[in-house]
């Protein structure tokens, strides 16, 4: 079984730090809340129309409890499915963990060389309101969009993808120019061992000149 509580990517690799995570904004969770209210309204009716008696007549109880059994699940259900539905930031690349419920997981990402452009979107009355709303991030080519729908502070949160993006193109820039120059070593490293060479033959040649202008500087030994 997936841990839903573990924030998890795929294939990360040993350098790969996660930066920022997102999760759906709190609002989203007022409808799931409703739908539990509303499934605790069921056994809270048959109390106020049995009273007492509900607790003594075994199909009232196992009613009751079935229902309140199946309150809590759903409740379960549906606050996994949000706190593990999350969107993630790294150093490379941006993933969508999308969590349906215990037991299912689906993945998808983007490099954040492959992002062309990134929007934002606030919608209706509650996400003006609360300030929520969604960030599309679209990518090159036949790569899959990825949106990060209801977050909070979509405004921010596009500004700072577009950021950490530019920082990303300008590290993975400077990476290639020294990439670049490795291989322009690679490819010229006869010649330039060559002309080293013929720079320390010069230089030892100029040596020795000096050496023996040097020695006929010195003045002759006297003949007896």
């Amino acid at each position: 079984m997936l841990n839903p509580f573990d924030i998890t990517i795929q294939n990360q690799a040993d350098d790969e730090e996660i930066i920022k995570v997102w999760r759906h904004h709190p609002f989203t969770l007022i409808k799931p809340v409703l739908k539990v209210a509303a499934f605790l309204l069921v056994p809270l009716a048959l109390f106020v129309i049995t009273g007492p008696s509900m607790f003594t007549s075994p199909v009232l109880f196992v009613l009751f409890l079935l229902i309140i059994a199946m309150s809590g699940t759903f409740a379960a259900f549906q606050w996994v499915s949000w706190y593990g539905d999350v969107y993630v930031l790294t150093n490379y690349r941006i993933v969508d963990v999308e969590q349906d419920g215990f037991f299912h997981r689906n993945f998808s990402e983007t490099m954040l060389n492959n992002i062309q452009d990134i929007s934002h979107e606030v919608s209706g009355v509650p996400q003006t309101v609360f300030n929520y709303g969604n960030v599309l991030v679209q990518t090159a080519g036949s790569i899959a969009n990825i949106s990060l729908d209801d977050i909070g502070n979509p405004q921010e949160q596009s500004v700072y993808l577009l950021k950490h993006q530019q920082r990303y193109l300008e590290k993975n820039d400077d990476e290639m120019s020294a990439e670049k120059l490795l291989k322009l070593l690679a490819k010229h490293g006869n010649q330039l061992d060559k002309i080293a060479e013929m720079e320390k033959d010069e230089q030892r040649q100029a040596n020795q000149e000096q050496q023996a202008k040097a020695q006929e500087a010195k003045p002759g030994k006297k003949k007896k």
